[in-house]
């Protein structure tokens, strides 16, 4: 059985994860604050569904994840602006996100900037932890990963990159 593989078709470029940003200010609050929340703390898509006001922990601008299939629970710090727009907007609301994992399906393929899934922003979080920290084992952490050799792909992913720049440099000084 080969091993999971990272490809371009399962993560965000960022250009693409650009374009994500420029759109999702034209959503509706909630359906915003939901994409911007998958993307900045990598949850799956029932994790961000699962969502209490009671995760959110302010001391922290942190949101409490529970795991899914097999992974663990979680604290994910966010930009304090999200924190605060989500802070906000769970007022006087036990669940900010109270759709079904369909209707979220079925409205990221509405605006999704290119034709991927929304698994994808999980694994764009998880590259841009890496590029930020340049440590597999945060990466781990927040992703909840219980094993470590499932988080290993995202150093498949790093190590591609170092290869093409340095293939670019070296062409570059030819």
């Amino acid at each position: 059985m080969s091993r999971y593989q990272l490809n371009p078709q399962k993560y965000l470029t960022p250009n693409e994860e650009a374009d994500l940003r420029r759109l999702l200010p034209k959503l509706s609050e909630r359906d915003s604050l939901y994409f911007e929340v998958l993307l900045e703390t990598g949850a799956r898509l029932n994790e961000g569904l699962n969502i209490l006001s009671t995760d959110l922990i302010s001391e922290r601008c942190s949101v409490f994840l529970r795991g899914l299939k097999g992974s663990n629970d979680r604290e994910v710090a966010i930009p304090p602006a999200l924190f605060n727009r989500l802070n906000r907007y769970c007022i006087g609301r036990d669940r900010p996100f109270p759709f079904s994992d369909a209707n979220a399906d079925r409205i990221w393929r509405l605006i999704r900037p290119v034709k991927k899934k929304l698994h994808s922003l999980r694994h764009t979080f998880a590259i841009n932890t890496l590029k930020r920290t340049r440590r597999v084992e945060l990466v781990q952490y927040a992703l909840g990963h219980r094993n470590i050799a499932n988080t290993m792909i995202y150093l498949d992913y790093e190590r591609a990159e170092e290869f093409r720049a340095a293939m670019f440099n070296f062409k570059q000084a030819l």
